[in-house]
């Protein structure tokens, strides 16, 4: 059983480590037009931080995919380049204006970091297929 000065002594030394906890974003390489943010915001003293992806510019009214991984290169697709693996990820259908938004929670317990791409295919009306993609975010937490 802890002492109360011990528990007050490793509930403030908890705090104060995951006070030092780094959650950024860099971009890792371009797109072909639309863009992708990736925000963090702390959460509570246990060091978790809520995560924010918004994707502008994307093809409206169309569907897209969301790619998470954790390689990074460059390979031409469609007229853009394609960044990252995909190890995680999901469709989607983009919105009237063009837009894609996502959160989730980072917990404390997850340190690391992963590529994220977004990007979209749209058929015109000649049945010509256009690629958009967003450029490549690394999103880390340590």
């Amino acid at each position: 059983m802890r002492t109360l000065p011990a528990l007050v002594a490793s509930l403030a030394l908890g705090t104060a480590l995951s006070a030092q906890r780094a959650c950024t974003s860099t971009v890792l390489g371009p797109g072909c037009g639309p863009v992708l943010t990736v925000t963090f915001t702390p959460v509570g003293q246990a060091g978790n931080h809520d995560m924010t992806l918004a994707a502008t510019g994307l093809a409206p009214d169309s569907w897209g995919v969301m790619a998470w991984g954790v390689q990074n290169f460059s390979l031409p697709l469609g007229g853009c380049l394609l960044h990252t693996d995909m190890i995680w990820g999901h469709v989607f259908h983009t919105d009237a204006t063009a837009t894609f938004g996502y959160s989730r929670t980072w917990p404390a317990s997850v340190d690391g970091w992963y590529h994220i791409q977004i990007g979209t295919l749209q058929v015109d009306a000649l049945g010509d297929l256009t690629v958009q993609g967003t450029n490549a975010v690394r999103a880390a937490c340590q």
